[in-house]
């Protein structure tokens, strides 16, 4: 189905659009969840409109596509997570952030100016994990030593949470088997060497630690209960809401294809039969009139959403074909897009690609991506030089969306750089991951890594 957009342009160069063409852009740009929304408050004002149990898609058949797709127990599992700040909290219960949170127990452990001015500054840069991120080449500590700066360091580590402050994934789960009383030498040369349980595998660090398969299962075990993220225990002042992916990326018959998820589209239906009937009773034409309104109303959204799914679909082939090394093969090898080659390729407007992908969702095998994440602003030729922040915003996107288990190195991160054309040095890239105070791959891999042992 294609709907034909008849323009007119003005001596004000506006475009007047019908207003079933405006009703259609609006609801392309909506997410799932507004679309919901406003289904929900259609069934209640139009009782022409029946949902569909949607268990139907717009792409190949359900069985046909599990025997061909490993992934498929994937996709239920993949949700994304946000932030939504819209929520009611009980202030009285809690200081609001982690920081303040540091400060208020900061200011009643130590009467000391000195240390409250440090330990302040240390709080600073304690990041959302609760992990200490100073910079390489801090200047305002270095004046006040090493001795007293490591004091003021000790005893930020000894606030709560537990193991907050730490500078490493050992050192937090170190300061946490202390408060326990449960540190000792076995725990210590496991901590040491955490790093062979990436680099080796589990009975590398057993054998390295002198401990026998069963008491290193049991050692680990306890590891396990310990928090790597300490910060996150303490309760922020975002609740967290769950996304569920508007597509899936599959794979059909050796082909990768978007389907929607039937789980996240529901589908609408005009119930004709109540529709004859109760125009047969109306006895004026004023009710005439109305129901006639209702029921056009009820066939305007339901083209429109019809119509919204195809346009995603269209964009989301055409970003398949686009990303396909990606599918294939991950993040590293994600090809450089603009919106305008889509347009092109599908014959619509920029502007319409652009609400197609905002705020709209796809389950990958690489994780849950929103789909203007496939796309790049650093191959606008009209603006060939980028600041600082756009490259940080990039690399920050890049880490988002990486393998847990195998996080881009700074290295790999340059040349997928690259590939958006934007060429940076390894020590630049490093500059701007450590002041986005995201760890390094590997402290990244293995905190990855002991989560899931």
């Amino acid at each position: 189905m294609k709907t034909q957009l008849h323009t007119y342009l003005k001596q004000s160069q506006q475009l007047n659009l019908s207003p079933q063409m405006q009703q259609s852009l609006r609801i392309l740009q909506l997410s799932t969840v507004e679309v919901q929304e406003l289904i929900d408050q259609s069934l209640l004002e139009n009782p022409f409109l029946e949902q569909e149990s949607a268990h139907t898609s717009f792409a190949a058949p359900q069985d046909s596509l599990i025997d061909d797709n490993p992934y498929t127990s994937y996709w239920k599992e993949q949700q994304v997570r946000i932030p939504n700040s819209d929520v009611t909290h009980d202030t009285n219960a809690q200081p609001s952030t982690l920081k303040s949170h540091l400060t208020q127990q900061l200011f009643i452990t130590t009467p000391n100016q000195k240390f409250r001015d440090i330990g302040t500054y240390l709080i600073d840069h304690i990041d959302e994990d609760g992990y200490l991120r100073l910079p390489p080449d801090d200047r305002t500590l270095q004046t006040c030593g090493p001795e007293i700066l490591n004091q003021a360091i000790n005893l930020i580590q000894s606030l709560d949470p537990v193991g907050v402050g730490a500078r490493t994934l050992s050192e937090c789960l170190a300061l946490q088997l202390k408060d326990r009383g449960l540190y000792n030498e076995t725990y210590a040369a496991i901590l040491d060497n955490l790093h062979l349980l990436i680099e080796k595998g589990p009975l590398a660090l057993a054998q390295k630690c002198a401990l026998d398969v069963e008491t290193f299962r049991a050692k680990m075990d306890l590891i396990k209960t310990l928090s790597p993220q300490p910060g996150l225990a303490f309760s922020p002042t975002e609740t967290t809401i769950y996304i569920t992916p508007d597509l899936l990326f599959r794979r059909y018959n050796g082909q990768w294809i978007a389907e929607l998820n039937k789980e996240a589209y529901p589908r609408l239906f005009i119930d004709e039969k109540s529709f004859t009937a109760v125009i047969n009773k109306c006895q004026s034409i004023d009710d005439k009139i109305y129901m006639n309104k209702q029921i056009s109303s009820a066939n305007w959204l339901v083209k429109s959403l019809e119509q919204r799914a195809i346009t995603m679909l269209k964009v989301a082939n055409a970003i398949i074909r686009h990303q396909i090394h990606f599918l294939n093969r991950g993040h590293n090898y994600l090809t450089p897009l603009k919106l305008k080659d889509i347009a092109t390729e599908v014959d619509i407007h920029e502007s319409t690609v652009s609400r197609a992908v905002t705020g709209k969702y796809a389950a990958t095998p690489f994780g849950v991506i929103e789909l203007k994440s496939f796309f790049s602003t650093a191959l606008n030729e009209e603006q060939p030089t980028l600041s600082n922040k756009t490259i940080q915003l990039q690399i920050k996107k890049l880490i988002d969306m990486e393998s847990k288990s195998s996080p881009l190195s700074d290295d790999q991160l340059v040349s997928t750089l690259k590939t958006y054309g934007i060429s940076v040095a390894r020590r630049t890239v490093t500059k701007y991951r450590e002041s986005l105070q995201i760890p390094s791959s590997y402290e990244r891999k293995k905190m990855a890594r002991v989560l899931n042992f």
